[in-house]
């Protein structure tokens, strides 16, 4: 995310590149993730080993959120898919261009369907009173839109059908 956080694990992976060669990766793999549709993929292995170096960090991390319970309309339900969590812009309107989402940073809102009616939401402020609140099929569209975009193989529905947002219109699909 930054250029202080990068420099240190860097250096640990390619201790013979030097300050200058470190920085020119740095931005070349900004630039890729800023693409649309870009994705890092590694062996399951590796994704596993460094899943479970990094937990630590993700728990203090995801611990500093306050959980919120999103819940669809009675008819309606969420999908989920092989990449459940959503990342998403909690700020009002759009995200700058430089906006980079993460769990640490406090724009980011961090969405996961835990079933067909529910959604959690870990916002970065604390919430005074009501945590569990009724969402709009809007709401539920744009969810599962984001959900089956991230997909990479599989989106999984307990109904045929599903909301989705479609050119800023909520559609019941998936269609072509």
């Amino acid at each position: 995310r930054t250029w202080d956080r990068f420099l240190p694990n860097a250096q640990k992976i390619m201790p013979e590149a030097n300050e200058e060669k470190l920085k020119e990766l740095f931005e070349e793999i900004r630039e890729f993730l800023k693409q649309p549709g870009a994705r890092i993929e590694m062996d399951q292995t590796t994704l596993i080993k460094n899943a479970f170096e990094l937990a630590p960090a993700l728990e203090d991390e995801l611990m500093k959120r306050c959980w919120l319970l999103g819940m669809a309309p009675d008819d309606k339900n969420f999908v989920t898919s092989d990449d459940p969590i959503v990342l998403d812009w909690s700020g009002s309107g759009d995200p700058p261009t430089s906006w980079n989402p993460g769990i640490a940073d406090p724009q980011t809102v961090v969405l996961v369907s835990i079933g067909p009616r529910h959604v959690l939401a870990g916002v970065s402020k604390e919430v005074v009173g009501k945590r569990r609140f009724r969402l709009t099929c809007e709401q539920v569209a744009q969810f599962n839109t984001s959900v089956t975009c991230r997909a990479a193989r599989f989106v999984y529905s307990a109904t045929e059908e599903f909301l989705f947002d479609q050119d800023g219109q909520v559609v019941d699909g998936p269609t072509e």
